[in-house]
């Protein structure tokens, strides 16, 4: 089985957001490829599949939430988090 990231044209194309962010976007959209279409992963996971920091992480997914390439939700105890692709972006509208 393959295994490999898509980063659709128009995100890279992007120039509002960092090429980080564009390959972090390409990570969460394939951890995010369940039933569930949501990515689980901590930040230490995508620290360690991209070898950054996990401090860099932090930065990353608020650079994508700012940017409304995602969505996030956190349980009712704020000790997990669910990264949900918002799809209904103009630059990810399939």
């Amino acid at each position: 089985m393959e295994k490999f990231i898509r980063i659709p044209m128009e995100v890279l194309n992007d120039e509002n957001i960092t090429s980080s962010a564009k390959l972090l976007l390409g990570v969460i959209i394939s951890f995010s490829n369940n039933d569930y279409h949501v990515a689980f992963a901590s930040n230490a996971k995508y620290a360690r599949t991209l070898d950054l920091s996990a401090r860099s992480i932090t930065r990353l997914i608020k650079e994508l939430k700012d940017q409304n390439y995602i969505f996030i939700r956190y349980d009712s105890y704020g000790t997990r988090r669910d990264i949900s692709v918002n799809y209904s972006h103009e630059r990810l509208k399939q």
